[in-house]
């Protein structure tokens, strides 16, 4: 067992408001989808848009690759007798081919996987916010009702086929996070919490390599914005000298 570094994240602090032993398990799920006073996501809603974008990346690059290699081997598999002006036009004709097939295979395997896996982490988190605690419940809830979703067109075999799929696949993940959780000594407050604070670092460095770029480069905008106030401290002054 490893000594969990984050075990005093619990605890309140100086100023830390404490929740109502009157808050009901709705009233936590509409908090966490709901920003604070500063504009800020909760950590269970930025896993979900963290997932769900990465999703996206994952299916578009693997449907892409998929798809272009397969119609590179269809281009030639169904143009061995076709006759071209030149290779100039081949390869053009094959280029467009491989480009198209790559469009929509990110296309369909983006929004699918999306779909999947943004679903899957946003009922869990729901489920497990709603219960106000973590457990593989909320794994075996949220692969039922993506497994219902994913097979939705296919009628009541096809629910009945997805849920159970999704139940299994369901319990093998939750299975295997709250295994990696324990064997870390780590709760999964503690990883949204570490999250969330790599998050707001990342944007605090981000933001000083934009401040430090404008400095270096001392870029004519920044010139003139400094000649115009110049100029209003002049006037301000002088109008000060009048009076």
């Amino acid at each position: 067992m490893f000594n969990n570094p984050f075990k005093n994240f619990d605890k309140p602090v100086q100023g830390t408001v404490i929740k109502s032993t009157e808050e009901t398990g709705w009233d936590r799920v509409v908090t966490m989808f709901t920003p604070n006073e500063f504009g800020e996501l909760s950590p269970q809603l930025n896993t979900v848009l963290q997932v769900g974008c990465m999703s996206i990346f994952s299916g578009a690059l693997y449907g892409g690759v998929l798809h272009s290699k397969s119609a590179y081997l269809e281009f030639f598999k169904y143009n061995q007798a076709t006759v071209f002006k030149d290779h100039i036009e081949a390869k053009k004709r094959l280029q467009d081919k491989v480009t198209l097939g790559f469009g929509k295979g990110a296309f369909r395997w983006a929004w699918r996987l999306s779909l999947f896996t943004t679903s899957y982490v946003g009922i869990s988190s729901a489920v497990a916010v709603y219960r106000d605690k973590t457990g593989i419940m909320e794994h075996f809830v949220a692969g039922i009702c993506t497994g219902l979703m994913y097979k939705f067109n296919m009628g009541p075999r096809g629910w009945l086929v997805g849920g159970a799929l999704g139940m299994v696949l369901g319990g093998v993940a939750g299975g295997s996070t709250l295994a990696i959780l324990k064997l870390t000594g780590m709760t999964i407050d503690d990883v949204r919490e570490r999250n969330s604070v790599f998050g707001k670092k990342r944007v605090e460095k981000f933001n000083e390599g934009v401040k430090d770029y404008m400095q270096r480069e001392n870029l004519d905008i920044v010139n003139e914005y400094n000649k115009r106030m110049e100029v209003e401290k002049v006037k301000n002054i002088e109008k000060l000298d009048d009076k």
